[in-house]
């Protein structure tokens, strides 16, 4: 888990900083959603613009808590899917085209990605609590993660936990505005 961590995030970051300016569409209209502040009243009505917001005021720059989400997010992705199916599985992770453009353009849907591989790593070895919140998390990042997020609790080893924090942490979305539906 170590050694695919170092290794990811070495890699990450070299690809991360290797571009002056973030490319991505979906990227910039989150990041401006973001620079309004917290709330939906304007601007994406997932969970990122408030993540974006709090790296943003963290790292001060938008650009840079862009990238660092990004970057975050594909080391995310490399460790969980080393600690499911080995090391291999976590480098053949890290040479995906789609999770290096993800982390080269700053893609606002490579966090929910990450949140569900943590959903079903934590599941998996039985941490319930842990796997709801991620869960939960990762429908609020993304609502198009439902189908593998339920997966993921079918299968968890205690499912009916990892249902139960699921279900009283989308409600807690659900209230604050997000949207936990697909359209």
């Amino acid at each position: 888990d170590h050694a695919a961590a170092v290794l990811a995030t070495v890699v990450f970051v070299t690809l991360g900083l290797a571009r002056e300016v973030v490319g991505s569409v979906e990227f910039t209209w989150v990041a401006v959603s973001a620079q309004l502040g917290l709330g939906r009243t304007a601007g994406d009505p997932s969970l990122l613009p408030d993540i974006f917001w709090c790296l943003h005021w963290l790292m001060g720059d938008v650009m840079w808590a862009g990238r660092a989400l990004g970057v975050l997010s594909g080391v995310s992705i490399v460790v969980f899917c080393t600690r499911l199916f080995g090391p291999w599985a976590g480098l053949w992770a890290m040479a995906q085209i789609s999770i290096l453009t993800g982390v080269l353009l700053a893609d606002p849907t490579l966090p929910a990605l990450a949140l569900l591989m943590a959903t079903l790593s934590f599941g998996r070895r039985g941490q319930s609590t842990l796997a709801g919140v991620c869960a939960a998390m990762a429908v609020g990042c993304g609502s198009w993660t439902w189908p593998p997020v339920l997966y993921a609790i079918w299968i968890a080893r205690h499912r009916w936990r990892v249902l139960l924090v699921l279900t009283v942490g989308i409600v807690l979305l659900f209230f604050q505005g997000v949207q936990v539906v697909p359209e």
